[in-house]
């Protein structure tokens, strides 16, 4: 072996290439230089199988990019997980994401527990493209035959997670984060199954407390036509969590809707 060599494991993906011979000696070492080798021997099996039996396609991707997250690599991985994700109906996916809480009991995982579960609030939030946030061309979700629309925006808020958190001025709710801004139409609210803390969601004017928010929503779950809530110009959405949830990273909401037309 040549010991004067760097060598460069992109985990898992270009693990897979070495030979048997070369993998029992650089395993180790790859494990301790990267971080994410131990991470592959302990989820790469387990997270195959769910795959497998939740019938998703893109399994490869799914794979790779939970591992490549989980074992420090954020942006890489989530990049992988989107493109496998997309290829499969979000019903699928989401149940795949929930059998994934399941790894967190696995010998060795205990210190991954926190990136585990942004993976699986990624994967449940229904939403595949690149980003926190993402915009999609069509009609706005509620109308006829519609989906996003023009200025069509999703993504997710954890507070756990958040780097800008906020009092919420809030009895029973001492940390809160911003969400989007207005002006927005807010089509879609959901509190991630995985949280057995109590969350709210409003909207109030930016600063270093919320402030005198304009509506509240406690443990928000609705999508599309079954309800719609506006954030209005010089408005941000905030997003609490009590005393329970705040250093949970399973505690988080998903939002999604569109800017207003005379906002375009």
């Amino acid at each position: 072996m040549d010991t004067g060599r760097a060598f460069v494991v992109d985990c898992p993906t270009q693990m897979s290439r070495l030979s048997l011979s070369s993998l029992a000696v650089l395993l180790p070492l790859a494990a301790l230089a990267t971080g994410c080798g131990s991470v592959s021997i302990i989820l790469k099996s387990p997270v195959e199988k769910q795959c497998g039996s939740h019938g998703l396609k893109g399994c490869p991707e799914l794979t790779d990019g939970v591992i490549t997250y989980v074992g420090g690599n954020k942006d890489g991985g989530k990049v992988k997980i989107m493109k496998g994700a997309a290829q499969n109906s979000p019903e699928k996916v989401k149940k795949f994401a929930e059998s994934l809480k399941e790894l967190e009991k696995i010998p060795g995982m205990s210190g991954h527990a926190k990136p585990l579960f942004e993976v699986i609030d990624i994967l449940a939030s229904g939403k595949y493209e690149e980003g926190e946030e993402h915009h999609h061309k069509g009609k706005h979700k509620g109308d006829p035959g519609g989906d996003d629309g023009p200025g069509g925006t999703s993504g997710v808020v954890t507070p756990a997670t958040a780097s800008q958190k906020v009092g919420c001025g809030i009895a029973g709710f001492a940390t809160c984060t911003w969400g989007v801004p207005g002006p927005f139409v807010l089509t879609d609210l959901a509190v991630s199954s995985g949280c057995s803390a109590d969350m709210i969601v409003g909207t109030s004017r930016s600063g270093g407390t919320v402030d005198s928010p304009r509506w509240v929503e406690r443990n928000p779950r609705f999508h599309g036509a079954s309800g719609k809530l506006v954030i209005r110009a010089g408005e941000v959405m905030f997003v609490g969590v009590d005393p329970s949830g705040a250093n949970d990273p399973k505690c988080s909401v998903s939002w999604g809707g569109f800017l207003p037309d005379d906002a375009r």
